[in-house]
């Protein structure tokens, strides 16, 4: 979106909530504020997508939406992974069963998205799911399974929160991490 847009999108905000929501502001330093805050949210977006979301959270909420629940809505409408934490770790479950642990993983992993196998990974492992998991521990695995889903699910939505911009910034940063020893929760350097 370029600032034209966004102070299309503001004006028609300012018709739909009126008092609610002042734009342009009295003050043009005010109004060129809140012009650059909602730009540098949402310059990544096409404008039909911002205005589908923002119309969709304007029928919903009685006060103006913020850039950032805009954003929350445009992730919830591009979203298509609906997949349940039952329902990936079965499916793990059934790949290790069918292809093996041992020669394998090569299958597993091309029939997985990369959060389950991340939590997979989480869990121990494609050999620690195939061997270690019995019928006397299911349920403690399922559980662990399911935390594992949960906390995966929660970081995914507070990374969907940033703008696209910001995300590829941490993603960036984030690389320069990758390979380095992890430090324990003690504050211990794990030997390797």
């Amino acid at each position: 979106m370029d600032k034209k847009e966004i102070m299309k999108l503001l004006s028609y905000m300012n018709t739909y909530y009126s008092d609610r929501f002042k734009f342009p502001r009295e003050k043009k330093t005010k109004t060129k504020m809140v012009i650059e805050t909602w730009h540098e949210f949402l310059q990544d977006y096409d404008y039909e997508l911002v205005k589908v979301a923002t119309k969709k959270l304007m029928t919903a909420k009685e006060w103006p939406p913020t850039p950032g629940e805009v954003i929350q809505e445009i992730n919830k409408l591009l979203s298509e992974d609906n997949t349940t934490w039952e329902e990936a770790y079965h499916k793990t479950m059934k790949l290790i069963a069918l292809h093996g642990v041992q020669y394998g993983r090569g299958k597993i992993k091309e029939n997985l998205t990369d959060k389950e196998i991340k939590a997979a990974e989480m869990m121990g492992g494609f050999v620690y799911m195939g061997h270690k998991i019995t019928d006397r521990n299911r349920d403690f695995a399922m559980n662990r399974y399911k935390e594992i889903w949960e906390k995966l699910t929660q970081r995914e939505e507070e990374f969907d929160k940033l703008p696209p911009s910001q995300r590829k910034d941490i993603e960036k940063l984030a690389g320069k991490f990758k390979g380095t020893k992890q430090i324990q929760i003690e504050g211990e350097v794990e030997d390797e």
